[in-house]
């Protein structure tokens, strides 16, 4: 019996001729295909795809309107976009093992809080690399979230998504007075109290402050904190925050066991950051072009005379005027640009080459 074989090089369905009359190139009816991309020796060929399924799983009542959707082939994973007058979110279906959950929500949805800002508009580029998920609508900046982090935080249709900073928020509190400093409150060689501007403090851990009153009656509320000195990781701390006039004048705060406070405990120049710091997700989260940086970073650069002169190791930049940069790492390991190199910097050893010549 002969073998017959059609290529269809036109892609061109064509139902209004007799199966017995199509040109070759063209096909009367097809099945749930598609065209297999492998790197195997299956290249190029046709294959079954599975048909549509509904997901019940998921209570997210009515009035929802899909407005993308992507599938991560690689994890067997869909994601899709939904949204209605007063929510936005994102959800995903684990076909693996048929399970769905909430990825991201949006409550703020209408008001100008709004996070995913859908608009009810289709959106096309959506994008996954490794956990992160990309996607651009053509109506604002693009966007990106890291899916492990957002799902974390996401309990339900009826509750924004919250984001956990287990290693520190994003703003911090530089120390600028301790009762160590001559022109603080209540001068003492002790640094054990820390000065602080109330703003400063409720930016830090994005809630009211609870301020106790006296040494015996204490409705204060205790946090933790990250402690670094001169880029080093000091550990964890919890401290008590106080108001007014107490046994120290304004508004600070100390460690959880002040009694046992030494100077050691807080210098100025001292950087504290809010220890694992829940907030509600906002634009500046999901945005993939990250905001300015409030402060510039600093570079202090030590030089030891006697230590290099008995030292093997020659000078790093003996003959070379070096220039210098910077980037930013971010949370999800991204960099960021290289920001402008400084003019050429003329070193000591350069210096002295001139002037002996």
């Amino acid at each position: 019996m002969p073998e017959i074989k059609n290529t269809f090089l036109q892609g061109k369905m064509n139902k209004d001729l007799d199966e017995r009359l199509i040109p070759n190139g063209q096909y009367r009816d097809a099945l749930n295909v598609e065209v297999s991309t492998s790197e195997g020796s299956d290249v190029g060929t046709v294959k079954n795809i599975l048909g549509n399924q509904r997901v019940d799983q998921l209570d997210i009542g009515s009035d929802f309107k899909c407005v993308g959707c992507i599938a991560d082939e690689k994890n067997n994973k869909l994601y899709w976009f939904i949204s209605k007058y007063n929510v936005d979110a994102i959800l995903e279906y684990d076909a693996d093992n048929d399970i769905a959950k909430y990825v991201l929500v949006d409550t703020h949805a209408g008001t100008s809080k709004a996070v995913l800002k859908f608009f009810g508009n289709v959106i096309t580029g959506i994008n996954i690399i490794d956990n992160l998920l990309f996607w651009t609508d053509n109506q604002g900046e693009p966007k990106k979230i890291n899916i492990d982090t957002c799902k974390a935080g996401t309990t339900g249709i009826d509750t924004h998504t919250q984001l956990s900073f287990e290693n520190g928020s994003f703003h911090g509190i530089t120390v600028g007075l301790t009762a160590a400093d001559s022109s603080a409150p209540n001068y003492s060689s002790e640094g054990r109290y820390v000065w602080f501007d109330e703003s400063q403090i409720v930016k830090l851990f994005d809630r009211p402050l609870v301020f106790g009153y006296s040494a015996f009656y204490n409705p204060y509320q205790q946090y933790k904190i990250r402690h670094y000195r001169d880029g080093k990781f000091l550990g964890k701390k919890r401290i008590k925050i106080w108001s007014g006039n107490v046994d120290v004048d304004g508004n600070h705060f100390r460690v959880e066991n002040y009694s046992d406070g030494t100077s050691k405990d807080f210098k100025v120049g001292d950087v504290i950051f809010g220890d694992n710091i829940t907030v509600g997700i906002a634009e500046q989260h999901v945005t993939v072009i990250k905001p300015k940086p409030l402060n510039a970073p600093t570079v202090k650069i030590n030089h030891t005379e006697s230590a290099q002169s008995t030292s093997k190791t020659p000078n790093l930049f003996e003959t070379k005027f070096p220039r210098f940069s910077y980037r930013y790492k971010y949370r999800d390991g991204e960099y960021s640009t290289f920001a402008p190199f400084t003019e050429p910097v003329l070193t000591l050893n350069i210096l002295r080459m001139l002037v002996n010549q």
